[in-house]
C-alpha cells in the first residue's frame, strides 16, 4: 500500500473513531438525564443514534478492528431496545364495527401565516373532537367557522407560545379551562359520555425542556396529568404536544404513573417535529388512552404551515379479555 493510501485510510479510521465515540457518548448520556437537564436532551434522539450507529458498525469493524465494530453495533441494538415497541405489529386494537371517536390535534406554531390551512384540515377530515396549540389572539376570528360547529369549546388565547384551544361536538360535553402547575398554563377538559361511559378528554401543550425550570414545569405538568387520570372516571384521553420523545424516562413515568398508554405503540413512531428535516424528526404530539379505549387508525396529516405536523386518532372500544 502507497503512502499517501496508507495516510488516506487512517484519516479515515480516524474520522471514524471520532464519530463512533461521540455516538457512543450520546447513547451513554441517554440514561443521565436525571442528572442534569442539559442532559435529558440526549434521550430524545434514540432513533438517530440507532440508525446512524448501525451504518457506522461495519465501517468501524472494517476500519478500526472487531471490537470497535462490536462496540458500535451494540450501542445501535441498545437505542433500537427503545424503539422496538413501537414498531409493528402489536398493540390494543379497537373493536371492529363499533363507532368510532375521531381526535385531531394539531401544534399550529405561533408565527404560522396561513391559519387558514389549519380550518380547511379541520373542516375536511371532521373529527370528533379538535384540540389545537399556539393560537394567538387573532385566531379567535378565524377560527369562529369551527366553533360555531363545536357546541364545547373552551380555549386560551394568548400572544405567547401557549395558546390552546379544545372543542368537541360530542352530545352532552362541556368544556373546562384548567392549569396544570403553578405557572398557569392552560388546559381544557373535556367531560361527557360516550358509548355508555364518563370520558374525559385532556387537551395539554406542556412546556418544552429548554432551561431547567421549563424542564421541571413539564414534569410537573406530567405529575398532573397522571393525578387526574387517576381521578377521573370511566375512560380518559390525553392529547398534544407534550414536548417529549415516547422514550423520555419523564414521559415514561407520566404513561406509569397514569395507566396511560401511548397510542403510538405498535404502530410506528410516527414523527411530527419538525416540519421538512428528518434528520432532527422527533414523535412529540400525543394521543394517550386509558384502558377503556384503543386506537383504531393513527395518521399523521399534511402540513399546514407550521412546525409540527396534525396528527389524526381513531378511537374506539377496547378489545376486553
Amino acid at each position: 500500500m502507497s503512502l499517501a493510501r496508507r495516510g488516506h485510510r487512517t484519516l479515515l479510521a480516524r474520522g471514524i473513531r471520532i464519530v463512533v465515540l461521540l455516538g457512543l457518548v450520546f447513547t451513554a448520556a441517554t440514561y443521565l438525564g436525571d442528572l442534569d437537564w442539559r442532559l435529558e436532551r440526549f434521550c430524545h434522539f434514540r432513533l438517530q443514534y440507532a440508525a446512524g450507529l448501525a451504518g457506522l458498525a461495519p465501517l468501524a469493524w472494517w476500519a478500526l478492528g472487531r471490537w470497535w465494530g462490536l462496540a458500535t453495533l451494540a450501542a445501535a441494538l441498545a437505542n433500537v431496545a427503545y424503539l422496538a415497541p413501537y414498531l409493528p405489529p402489536s398493540g390494543a386494537q379497537a373493536h371492529a364495527g363499533l363507532p368510532r371517536l375521531r381526535l385531531l390535534s394539531c401544534n399550529v406554531y405561533v408565527a404560522n401565516a396561513t391559519p387558514r390551512r389549519v380550518v380547511d384540515l379541520i373542516e375536511r377530515e371532521d373529527p370528533d373532537v379538535v384540540v389545537l396549540l399556539e393560537p394567538l389572539q387573532s385566531w379567535e376570528e378565524r377560527l369562529r367557522p369551527i366553533t360555531s360547529r363545536y357546541p364545547a369549546v373552551a380555549m386560551d388565547l394568548r400572544d405567547d407560545c401557549f395558546g390552546l384551544y379544545a372543542a368537541t361536538r360530542l352530545p352532552g360535553f362541556h368544556a373546562e379551562l384548567r392549569s396544570a402547575e403553578r405557572q398557569g398554563l392552560p388546559v381544557v377538559t373535556l367531560r361527557g359520555r360516550w358509548q355508555g361511559r364518563a370520558l374525559t378528554v385532556h387537551a395539554v401543550h406542556a412546556p418544552p425542556p429548554s432551561s431547567a425550570g421549563h424542564l421541571e414545569l413539564r414534569n410537573e405538568t406530567y405529575r398532573t396529568l397522571a393525578r387526574w387520570a387517576r381521578e377521573d372516571a370511566g375512560d380518559t384521553v390525553v392529547a398534544g404536544d407534550l414536548n417529549a420523545a415516547p422514550w423520555s424516562p419523564d414521559l415514561g413515568r407520566l404513561l406509569r404513573d397514569s395507566g396511560l398508554r401511548d397510542t403510538r405503540r405498535g404502530r410506528g413512531i410516527f414523527p411530527t417535529w419538525p416540519v421538512g428535516f428528518l434528520p432532527l424528526a422527533l414523535p412529540l404530539d400525543y394521543c394517550l388512552l386509558g384502558s377503556g379505549l384503543a386506537a383504531a387508525s393513527f395518521r399523521v396529516l399534511e402540513d399546514v404551515g407550521s412546525d409540527h405536523y396534525p396528527i389524526l386518532v381513531e378511537l374506539g372500544r377496547a378489545r376486553g379479555p
